[in-house]
């Protein structure tokens, strides 16, 4: 009898409190569109190479399109994707600058920063619309990707990846 009662009142809330489902968290729309992306090393090597030195970089410039303010995205992530799929992943990130969107960049100031058009460190905020950064990464010692290789960067869930443009001559 107590089974049944049980039963019942749990057949009454069923119907008189509908289910609703919970209440979806506002996801972001992001689009991430990589305009350049190129990688070098510093040039000549000390040998023996000392502990953590680092001799090879990469630097790409995306636009960041966001459908809303967002006070604090995700750090961007650059990987180097080789014909081989082999991956070399960043060991660290040097700088991430936010660039004035309306500057001409060519691929070469793009990686050589030549001119930072307006250049400031990035504060990991994205206004509402597009947001030009420069993101400069210390890539994994001795890492090297054979020709033709893919840039892929990550922000959070999303990405965007393209061709290597170009690599820096070193001395």
């Amino acid at each position: 009898m107590l089974a049944r009662r049980g039963a019942v009142a749990l057949l009454a809330l069923l119907t008189v409190a509908p289910h609703s489902a919970p209440a979806a968290s506002p996801r972001s729309s992001i689009k991430l569109h990589l305009l350049s992306c190129a990688t070098g090393s510093i040039g000549q090597i000390p040998q023996p190479l000392p502990p953590d030195y680092e001799t090879q970089f990469a630097v790409a410039v995306i636009d960041v399109y966001s459908a809303r303010p967002i006070p604090y995205a995700p750090l961007p992530t650059l990987k180097l994707v080789d014909q081989n799929l082999g991956v070399v992943v960043t060991k660290r990130v040097i700088s991430i600058q936010g660039l004035n969107r309306h500057a001409n960049l060519t691929r070469e100031t793009n990686y050589l920063a030549l001119d930072d058009n307006g250049g400031r460190p990035w504060n990991h905020a994205l206004s509402q619309g597009m947001t030009r950064l420069r993101i400069r990464v210390a890539l994994a010692t001795q890492a090297y990707v054979s020709p033709p290789a893919r840039c892929r960067i990550e922000m959070g869930p999303y990405n965007a990846e393209r061709r290597v443009d170009a690599g820096w001559p070193t001395g």
